[in-house]
């Protein structure tokens, strides 16, 4: 009687029929590429194995899942390779885990090391592996939070992980590797470190068009030095403003949320107010950043909205031309409040400049705020903390989702990838909305097609039906 204690190397590569595995007791050691690109939807690895070798299972795209045994204590090389893992458990056996073992698997949203590993870790829950003698992370999915107590990101650390949208580095960061971010699907990095340093080579090379960069105040210039520049993050690299007020520990206060807008358009400015009591008045100064400024009619009166909670209240101000605005909110009837215990009364329409730098944060400020409320029929003043919040300006061409400048039939079929729910890197939303009907359909894609035949010249669009059967040739990128 014959054991198999080894599956060969590529012993059933690319066997387009096998789609279940069983690996039975007596097998030790699965080769190296042994089931590579197979259609695998499910394996069961015995509880002798200790060697999962290098590509073992890469290109299984239709394998979800997998339980690897507290048998094996290695890992190789591309093992888990652009696989269909949702999650992953690393026993506390594994001492060796190969380089890339588990890039490109694109629905991978959790990653576990068990308790009791004495190489690996996976601590504060952070959905990643770490080395934990040093301190490397070495492999991250969609949902990992860096811990502020990882050094450095591994080379390929995040390679391929195409659903990976956003992620913050700490200051504890000291080096990034080669390939660390490449090809995922970033549109935004906020990076904490203080000094910043030359990453790896490609580290965030194929990302997001539009990725925007945010550093710590005073630190954009550094970052640029050191390579961190608009090549790369496309987006823009953004300045911190400092924390804003956190409304939530007040129980009165009078503020705006975090706001955005468009360079040059006109957009709302909803001043709130939250209160523990009834007021009878409030009063506030308005800072807007350096030549933004609140639409005025043609007397030169600011044009304002009073909402539900202060219809019967009357408003006088102060311009004082300089970005800064006193507001009072007094009764127009004797025994007039501002009803209800939170939420907007009083709007303004402010105007994003054109010469407003795009993808950057603005500050606005509320000071001197106060509110009155009657006590024992004796008017008191309750004054209230100041408030930051911020404007983040954005800027982009109607009809260029690709963030290439133009408006072509790519960004026509790149909207009706969305349409039908195709994930797709440097999608931009806000482009492609291009009948402003708050949804994005087919008709924006006919709208794109338009614009870049010439408005009017509907002989030159093709129909909808032509579109979609175009769909599985042309490349959205």
């Amino acid at each position: 009687m014959f054991h198999v204690t080894t599956i060969g190397e590529s012993a059933f590569s690319e066997c387009g029929v096998l789609t279940s595995v069983t690996i039975g007791e007596g097998v030790a050691c699965i080769g190296n590429w042994a089931f590579q690109d197979c259609c695998i939807i499910s394996v069961t690895i015995g509880n002798n194995v200790t060697s999962i070798g290098e590509g073992a299972f890469y290109g299984c795209g239709r394998l979800t899942s997998i339980t690897i045994p507290n048998s094996v204590t290695s890992i190789g090389a591309h093992a888990f390779s652009d696989c269909g893992l949702t999650s992953v458990t690393i026993p506390k056996s594994v001492v060796t885990i190969g380089k890339d073992a588990f890039n490109y698997c694109y629905g991978l949203t959790a990653i576990v090391v068990e308790e009791g590993n004495a190489k690996y870790d996976s601590r504060n829950n952070c959905n990643a592996i770490i080395e934990t003698e040093s301190n490397t992370l070495i492999a991250g999915c969609k949902n990992t939070t860096i811990p502020n107590t990882v050094t450095s990101i591994g080379e390929g650390a995040f390679y391929g992980c195409g659903s990976l949208t956003s992620i913050t580095i700490p200051n504890s960061v000291t080096s990034i590797g080669a390939h660390a971010f490449y090809s995922c699907s970033l549109t935004s990095v906020v990076s904490e470190i203080e000094e910043p340093f030359a990453f790896g080579e490609n580290a965030f090379s194929n990302i997001s068009n539009n990725c925007v960069l945010t550093v710590p105040a005073g630190t954009r210039d550094a970052y640029i030095a050191a390579g961190w520049t608009e090549d790369v993050f496309k987006g823009g690299i953004v300045e911190k403003m400092g924390a804003m007020t956190d409304i939530s520990q007040m129980d009165n206060a009078i503020y705006v949320e975090p706001m955005e807008g468009k360079k040059g358009d006109i957009v709302p400015l909803e001043v709130k107010l939250k209160n523990a009591i009834t007021p009878v008045g409030c009063s506030f100064k308005l800072r807007l950043p350096e030549g933004f400024s609140l639409v005025k009619d043609t007397d030169g009166d600011v044009i304002y909205e009073i909402g539900d909670r202060a219809k019967k209240m009357s408003v006088t101000m102060q311009d004082w031309n300089n970005g800064s605005f006193d507001f009072a909110l007094t009764p127009s009837t004797g025994t007039a409040t501002i009803s209800g215990n939170d939420g907007t009364f009083i709007t303004f329409s402010l105007k994003v400049p054109d010469d407003a730098v795009a993808n950057q944060n603005y500050r606005i400020q509320l000071t001197n705020n106060l509110i009155q409320s009657k006590q024992d029929g004796v008017t008191r003043d309750t004054p209230l903390s100041d408030v930051r919040t911020i404007l983040y300006v954005f800027d982009y061409i109607l009809g260029d989702v690709n963030g290439d400048k133009n408006v072509t039939p790519a960004d026509a079929i790149m909207i009706l990838y969305h349409y039908f729910n195709v994930e797709q890197n440097g999608f931009n939303a806000r482009a492609a909305d291009l009948n402003d009907d708050g949804n994005i359909t087919p008709a924006d894609a006919i709208e794109a097609l338009y614009l870049y035949f010439g408005v009017g010249n509907s002989n030159a669009v093709k129909s909808y039906m032509d579109i979609l059967d175009d769909i599985d040739t042309l490349d959205p990128q």
